[in-house]
């Protein structure tokens, strides 16, 4: 297996599958959440944004050329999200 840093024009179809499946898996859990189809551009164009904004990076682990995984690390993260403590 290997990982090399996200590139937008090889990787953004593995990127849109990856949120559309993972957003149908919660589904299951919370019928109320918008369809993957339905979501996954605003939701990639988000993903990026965030990446440029705090210091992030997305990383794809492949197995024979094949894009297998995906990873997100942000390394600065805005105190305006709701997980985060009130600023």
């Amino acid at each position: 297996m290997q990982i090399r840093e996200f590139d937008v024009d090889r990787d953004i179809d593995f990127l849109r599958r990856c949120v559309i499946e993972i957003q149908e898996i919660e589904r299951g859990i919370d019928a109320e959440l918008p369809a993957g189809e339905a979501m996954v551009d605003a939701y990639c164009r988000t993903l990026l944004k965030r990446c440029a904004a705090w210091r992030g990076v997305l990383y794809i682990a492949e197995e024979e050329n094949r894009p297998v995984g995906l990873l997100s690390i942000f390394f600065e993260v805005s105190q305006t999200e709701p997980d985060q403590p009130a600023a």
